[in-house]
């Protein structure tokens, strides 16, 4: 899957009436290094980080992301989450 977090698609509020095209590289990728065990999640905060553009990551990453969103704040979770499932949807009518 790829994910551009450079434009990543952001709630406005919580009506989540309106998405506002958000750069998430440095508050998300710094939160997963900072709160996240493991190398792998180590490795997709670096590139979170360092993305400039849509990066692919895997189904592990996935499941990292996914993790991850329950601990924070609902805007960025519902956003995270909403996205995936989009992402997978669409995945998953190609195939």
């Amino acid at each position: 899957m790829k994910i551009n977090f450079v434009q990543f698609p952001l709630y406005d509020g919580i009506r989540k009436e309106r998405l506002v095209a958000s750069n998430i590289t440095d508050a998300f990728g710094d939160w997963i290094y900072k709160n996240v065990a493991g190398l792998k999640a180590h490795l997709l905060a670096e590139k979170i980080f360092k993305s400039t553009a849509e990066v692919e990551i895997d189904e592990e990453e996935v499941d990292i992301i996914r993790r991850s969103t329950s601990m924070l704040p609902g805007l960025l979770a519902d956003s995270l989450n909403d996205y995936l499932n989009k992402k997978e949807k669409e995945e998953n009518h190609e195939d």
